[in-house]
């Protein structure tokens, strides 16, 4: 097999593992960055849970207040009545102590849920707080595994293309452009071999005399379709690169 081609095959071998490298340190951040947000949406719940309890704190303070309100001007009509001589003015007035003394009951089974609605809120604050120590401690116990696991990815695909580039100078100008070239349209993949004699990156056929030629190894050959290089299975297999 000459030089170039197997400086092809060892590059596509090298580039092939970048890629599966590069698709984790895609994956790795988003990791971190999901258990960023678990954390973000348990404070924000809790932030909400503990402004709904003072909202019905407020409304509760308020209708008591409202209450007394009523309870004042009932007690105030009922010192009214004793100097009502006109029978008119008694009726009206007895009627708005009655209206007053509805509306408090109203106002006291509002309060009642009010209260039971806090008790409702108090116990999902509880958990709301049990939900953000749980997330703070998924990101405490997993932020910095997860930055050394991303840091050491990242070494390794730094010395898989260091590696790569020293077998591409075994590759002329033109072939590198190509190569490269390919790499970047063919989703990775520029070196192809002839598995089930056909082209192992677009399945174009392969005609049996251009077979024959890709098992000799003696010169660099393309696919007729998509245009990557094309090597036999058997030199593809047999070329071994330390990843």
């Amino acid at each position: 097999m000459i030089k170039k081609l197997e400086a092809l095959i060892k590059m596509q071998k090298l580039d092939t593992e970048i890629g599966k490298l590069e698709k984790r340190i895609e994956i790795l951040p988003k990791k971190l960055s999901s258990l960023k947000t678990d954390l973000e949406f348990a404070d924000v719940a809790l932030k909400n849970s503990e402004n709904l309890l003072k909202e019905n704190i407020v409304e509760q303070k308020n209708s008591e207040l409202t209450i007394q309100q009523h309870k004042d001007k009932i007690g105030k009509f009922k010192n009214q009545l004793l100097g009502i001589k006109n029978n008119k003015e008694y009726k009206a007035l007895n009627s708005e102590i009655t209206f007053l003394e509805n509306e408090i009951e109203k106002i006291d089974d509002s309060v009642l849920e009010l209260m039971e609605e806090s008790d409702n809120i108090t116990n999902k604050i509880k958990q709301n707080k049990k939900d953000k120590i749980d997330a703070e401690k998924n990101l405490e116990a997993n932020e910095n595994k997860l930055k050394e696991e991303i840091a050491k990815v990242q070494a390794q695909i730094t010395l898989l293309r260091d590696k790569r580039k020293e077998f591409s100078k075994d590759l002329d100008r033109a072939t590198l452009k190509r190569y490269v070239a390919l790499i970047k349209s063919r989703d990775r993949k520029a070196v192809a071999d002839d598995y089930q004699d056909a082209c192992s990156g677009c399945g174009f056929k392969i005609r049996p005399q251009l077979k024959i030629d890709l098992r000799k190894g003696t010169k660099i050959h393309s696919c007729e379709y998509c245009g990557r290089f094309l090597v036999s299975r058997e030199n593809f297999d047999e070329v071994e690169v330390d990843f």
